[in-house]
């Protein structure tokens, strides 16, 4: 297993992270990304197929349920073909050519007044999907975009943490991802205590953390907000997420549901893509939302 190109690829992402000063929207030199993504994705997100399908295959955490509400072992399978670490970095290095850190930045930018005094000491992925090519490259690009925004945000706190939570990752992409400092959590269940530890380690007085969590199901959403549904967790949140507005109304679900409570108290900003440009294509309606903890205390004394 050749992993000889891991510190070239990490570097050149690195160093294209500390160019702040690029556009955030893409232009015509992105063709060929929006291409390779175009021809493999039908769709923005995998549950307007209504069979949480990706490109065929059920594997990523993102289509890991037959149906909405489906948490057992009912769903169909599909093996995907074996990959290298060779792979995965050749994915990474093509992302690297298309400007993540611009839309990083720009995410940035978005998520520093959410902050106020707070730092963020812990980068939670979820649901990344497959590092290879199997899903046109929009897991490579989130995760070329995460690794900038983790390199923005030690520049306040070195001692930052990522870690991902894709239980159908392969070896090679868990190998790829512990090479460059993320840790691997092994299970479908969400929980707090990934925050809670990374504060004690932390040991700071106004600790936050970015829910990283691109194209999840509505499922998701509710599970991770159940999981840290108090106000003194709640208002440490920084989501970087699919529009949840959006995953509200696709579900019929505008008044009963967690996500539409968070929302009616919390505060969401829109990030804007140029809809050619392959952060569109990755990233799609994306939005940066978190609540205060003022109104954290609201929400949960309202909806317990």
């Amino acid at each position: 297993m050749n992993l000889s190109g891991l510190s070239v690829v990490l570097n050149k992402i690195q160093n294209m992270c500390n160019d702040t000063e690029s556009e955030v929207v893409f232009n015509k030199d992105s063709v060929s990304l929006n291409d390779n993504i175009s021809n493999l994705m039908k769709e923005d997100d995998h549950e307007s197929d209504g069979e949480n399908i990706c490109n065929g295959k059920t594997q990523c955490l993102s289509c890991m349920y037959a149906s909405e509400g489906d948490t057992d072992e009912t769903v169909r399978k599909y093996i995907r073909d074996p990959i290298s670490t060779d792979d995965v970095i050749s994915s990474m290095k093509f992302v690297a050519e298309h400007n993540p850190q611009s839309v990083a930045n720009y995410i940035y930018l978005t998520i520093l007044p959410f902050l106020k005094n707070k730092k963020v000491i812990q980068i939670q992925l979820y649901g990344i999907g497959f590092l290879d090519e199997s899903e046109g490259f929009r897991g490579p690009f989130q995760l070329a975009i995460a690794f900038c925004l983790r390199d923005f945000f030690k520049q306040s706190f070195r001692e930052l943490r990522m870690l991902s939570q894709e239980p159908h990752h392969f070896e090679e992409e868990k190998l790829y991802l512990r090479a460059n400092g993320v840790e691997i959590v092994e299970t479908t269940e969400f929980s707090s205590k990934h925050f809670i530890e990374a504060s004690t380690l932390a040991n700071i007085r106004q600790p936050a953390f970015i829910c990283y969590m691109i194209h999840g199901l509505f499922s998701m959403y509710e599970e991770f907000l159940q999981a840290h549904w108090t106000p003194q967790l709640l208002s440490r949140i920084i989501f970087v997420v699919t529009n949840p507005l959006l995953k509200c109304f696709y579900h019929d679900q505008e008044f009963t549901s967690k996500v539409a409570q968070f929302i009616e108290f919390g505060k969401i900003e829109k990030l804007e893509f140029n809809k050619e440009s392959p952060a569109f294509e990755c990233l799609g309606y994306a939005t940066v939302c978190s609540i205060s903890e003022e109104m954290a205390h609201a929400l949960v004394a309202k909806f317990p």
